[in-house]
């Protein structure tokens, strides 16, 4: 669960991967779900997840997780996402409330870029193009893409990131999206059909037949809901109140009991500069911390596999691939994995996961324009 509004421009960026970058509510719920499945993965029995029993399921890849039978994913979002979901909604409403701005925004030709990708809300009428964060378009450049971009990427990749692939994870995709701020909402509640066709078209429906392996185009239901968040972007308005720069996080089942957490411009709030790289002070959906939770899952699934190999040989063989993505030379029996965040992330078991984004963001993919976050912010380690 999590709230935020904000992202960070790139000069606030870290190489340490101690700060979040992107902490619009959409991206923290996921991150935070990122690390729920590390910790869930390295779970002898989950009650969520299950292991397969039968190696000609994984078809030869890495895959040997996935969801109970019945169990599916739902995602709640309580305004329309940014980005092409909701773009020509803010132009129906821009046109309403100030329609020289509206024809001004409209002009995409003075907010053309040569990456592919729009800034912010500039261009109305390309609805289909990625967007970056956030929606001015004359605030600091950030490489933060909208989160309709995100959600139609993880359509087809999942939600589950490329870690808990390495670990065996099949793609986890969201089964039904409800969105509040529309249903029986003033001007947008006449315009329930045309606003649900935005958004089945921006989330998954201009990815056309996409597919690679695995990987392919599952789209979600989404459906409208006439309940009201409080703190919700219209209460805000009416109450004359701008949006909070902090973002709450709250993770379910954590082994330490910390469930939740305030992030403040990406980090813990009330943690001193000098110590945000301690591992206690840094957020724990930053990638560092995620690093950090799989390299205990890698642990956890060696000791598992060690304990069960004598009693169950298919056992053993279930976590063979998760073994060998991470025989790696480490300083001591307590560290584990790759030597940086970047390796783990490209680790064996993710080519097809990492082929499938390619094919997306890629030239003449349907995400083309997707600004990819520069490699130096991923060659980290851990002490």
């Amino acid at each position: 669960m999590a709230t935020g509004t904000k992202c960070l421009p790139v000069t606030k960026y870290s190489k340490a991967g101690d700060v979040v970058h992107d902490f619009h509510a959409e991206v923290v719920a996921r991150r935070a779900a990122v690390r729920w499945f590390l910790s869930e993965i390295a779970k002898p029995s989950s009650e969520w997840l299950e292991r397969s029993t039968d190696l000609s399921q994984t078809q030869g890849r890495n895959s040997t997780l996935g969801l109970r039978p019945g169990v599916k994913l739902h995602m709640y979002i309580s305004e329309l996402p940014c980005g092409a979901a909701s773009m020509n909604t803010l132009a129906y409403l821009q046109t309403v409330r100030d329609p020289e701005m509206a024809n001004l925004k409209s002009k995409s030709d003075l907010y053309a870029s040569p990456d592919g990708a729009a800034r912010g809300r500039n261009g109305y009428e390309l609805s289909d193009i990625v967007r970056t964060k956030p929606g001015r378009g004359d605030s600091p450049r950030t490489n933060a893409m909208s989160c309709s971009d995100k959600i139609a990427l993880w359509s087809v990749v999942g939600i589950q990131g490329a870690l808990a692939v390495s670990l065996g994870l099949h793609p986890i995709y969201i089964d039904t999206i409800t969105i509040g701020s529309v249903k029986g909402t003033g001007l947008l509640g006449t315009r329930e059909d045309s606003i649900l066709r935005d958004c089945q078209q921006a989330l998954s429906g201009r990815l056309g037949g996409c597919s690679f392996h695995e990987y392919e185009v599952n789209s979600p239901n989404i459906v409208f809901t006439a309940a009201e968040f409080d703190d919700g972007k219209r209460q805000a308005e009416l109450d004359e109140k701008i949006s909070s720069n902090e973002a709450l996080c709250w993770i379910a089942d954590q082994s330490d009991g910390i469930a939740k957490e305030i992030l403040v411009n990406g980090t813990r709030r009330g943690v001193l500069p000098k110590n945000r790289a301690l591992p206690l002070s840094r957020p724990r959906i930053c990638k560092a911390a995620l690093f950090s939770q799989y390299r205990q899952t890698a642990i956890a699934l060696k000791t598992l596999n060690a304990s069960s190999s004598s009693e169950s040989p298919a056992t053993a063989l279930r976590y063979s691939d998760v073994e060998e993505t991470n025989r790696v030379t480490v300083s001591d029996e307590h560290r584990i994995g790759w030597a940086s965040y970047h390796e783990a992330k490209h680790g064996p078991g993710t080519e097809a996961y990492h082929a499938a984004k390619q094919r997306l963001r890629g030239i003449g993919g349907y995400l083309h324009g997707w600004v990819i976050c520069d490699t130096e912010f991923e060659t980290f380690g851990l002490t």
